[in-house]
């Protein structure tokens, strides 16, 4: 029979690379939203997450908003079998994680040369919609080179679809 893991064994079975299971309210008595998720997390840290993916709206992004509490469950799905559950609030979001906070998920999911490929690809995507929606222009183009700042600047402006969530 299993054993119950301690809270220093529940940590670092969090922290090792596994898909996620993110569930969160809908409300009108309607059963949890519930898919799986790419995370990142250090033991003692916050769980975090992004939502969107190439410009579509999530749905989950929406649910995790408005209910402003989720649940996440982690499992091994060889034996021994194992899972840790995690409830908690969220204490953060942003529309526009950096590249660098994507990293840090994506990364632990693909080998280096491709997280940075999908994250790109994924801010690229956004970019793209951004100007078929008719938004500010593109700080790239400009005649000039724009700083990192610039850019993340319009990036916080131009990329609703996106959203990333913590909660401890």
């Amino acid at each position: 029979m299993p054993r119950r893991m301690t809270e220093k064994e529940s940590q670092e079975f969090l922290a090792e690379t596994r898909i996620g299971v993110l569930s969160v309210a809908r409300g009108n008595d309607r059963p949890p939203h519930t898919t799986p998720v790419w995370y990142a997390y250090e033991p003692g840290g916050s769980i975090t997450f992004f939502t969107g993916t190439q410009g579509r709206k999530s749905r989950k992004a929406e649910l995790v908003e408005t209910a402003g509490v989720l649940s996440l469950t982690v499992q091994r799905e060889e034996f021994p079998y194992r899972y840790v559950t995690v409830e908690g609030s969220v204490i953060g979001s942003s529309s526009s994680p950096s590249a660098e906070q994507m990293l840090a998920i994506v990364g632990r999911y693909l080998p280096e040369e491709a997280a940075r490929g999908f994250v790109e690809a994924e801010l690229a995507q956004f970019l793209a919609d951004a100007r078929d929606q008719g938004q500010r222009s593109d700080p790239r183009d400009r005649p000039t080179e724009p700083s990192a700042d610039e850019l993340e600047a319009w990036l916080d402006a131009q990329v609703p679809g996106l959203a990333w969530a913590s909660w401890a």
